[in-house]
């Protein structure tokens, strides 16, 4: 599949950050702005090419991701995206597991958040779970460039592989976990992060080191995932450079 990333903040945050990523840059004939001629300016510096097209035709360049596209006017096709792998990552010190993410929104801002707080991988099942989408790139404002990203057919297989390269699998939980706080850092850690609604299943909560919990006040029961996972990751980044 093709990906498209659209709108001028986010093709704007992706040229900055990752320009080799962008194959070109189409922008709607008529269209005037000074955030318009920025673009044009950075891409041109970049070496990146630019096409001139009727709007009509960037709606029909979006019409598979999207039936009523907000694009702005400017919309930029990217190169493929590669999936990293096990191997790759595995002597990392923070890993990221997701167990079954399944919106493509959430998976895009957990990419952003793992990204900020110095996550080096993240592993993603391959079925039955959210992959990078356009969608997914566009939320994550182009940090799945910045990060190793894994798929796998077996997620408690993995599970098994990492714990025999030396690392603790931390399960996040609703309930019944330790506070976050204290939760060891200085060991090599993977964190698991449960489906939105079901949370870690029961077979990947029992290859868990450890279980923890964010506290909250008594009248909220629980957190958005993506949330959830940024403060996890943020707890773990802070306690590691205290």
């Amino acid at each position: 599949m093709v990906n498209y990333i659209y709108g001028f903040q986010p093709v704007l945050e992706i040229l900055k950050r990752c320009p080799k990523k962008i194959d070109i840059i189409f922008i709607a004939k008529g269209l005037t702005s000074r955030k318009k001629q920025q673009l044009i300016s950075i891409a041109r510096d970049k070496g990146i090419n630019i096409k001139i097209y009727p709007r009509i035709n960037l709606d029909y360049l979006l019409k598979n991701i999207t039936p009523k596209p907000v694009h702005q006017g400017v919309v930029a096709r990217l190169k493929t995206f590669y999936y990293a792998e096990l191997e790759d990552i595995i002597t990392d010190n923070l890993l990221l597991i997701l167990d079954h993410i399944q919106d493509p929104q959430n998976l895009g801002n957990i990419i952003r958040s793992a990204c900020a707080f110095g996550v080096k991988g993240i592993i993603l099942p391959k079925d039955r779970a959210a992959n990078i989408t356009p969608t997914v790139i566009k939320v994550s404002a182009g940090t799945v460039f910045k990060i190793k990203i894994v798929q796998v057919t077996n997620l408690a297989q993995t599970i098994d592989k990492l714990k025999s390269a030396g690392f603790w699998i931390a399960g996040t939980v609703v309930k019944g976990g330790k506070p976050i706080w204290e939760l060891k850092t200085d060991l090599r850690l993977g964190l698991v992060i449960g489906h939105e609604h079901k949370g870690i299943s029961r077979l990947i909560r029992q290859k868990c080191d450890f279980l923890i919990t964010i506290p909250m006040m008594k009248d909220v029961n629980s957190l958005n995932v993506a949330t959830a996972a940024a403060i996890c990751l943020y707890e773990i980044f802070r306690k590691r450079h205290d």
